[in-house]
């Protein structure tokens, strides 16, 4: 068991439809640094609400730090560079 206790963020995005899942794990876990334990594609939806071109994509980060409980400024920083990095790198953008 860890010793610390793990905080759990869900990103929707808007994404190209043929963006790759991998490529966006990549773009997270390189941005969020080591506070990110896991990174899981959870919902992948096309529907009337999203552009022809584009899929929503539904993503459940788990960030946790080994030595300390983490605070909410600490995942929100976090959260923010992920959130850059994806637009920067895969166009992608919050839903």
């Amino acid at each position: 068991m860890p010793k610390y206790p793990a905080v759990y963020r869900d990103i929707s995005i808007i994404a190209g439809k043929g963006t790759q899942n991998a490529d966006v794990i990549t773009v997270i876990r390189a941005a969020a640094g080591p506070m990110l334990k896991d990174a899981k594609l959870i919902d992948r939806y096309r529907g009337k609400q999203i552009p022809e071109d584009k899929v929503s994509l539904t993503y459940r980060l788990e960030y946790q730090h080994l030595a300390r409980t983490l605070e909410d400024k600490d995942v929100l920083e976090a959260h923010a560079k992920v959130l850059r990095e994806l637009d920067e790198k895969l166009g992608a953008k919050l839903r």
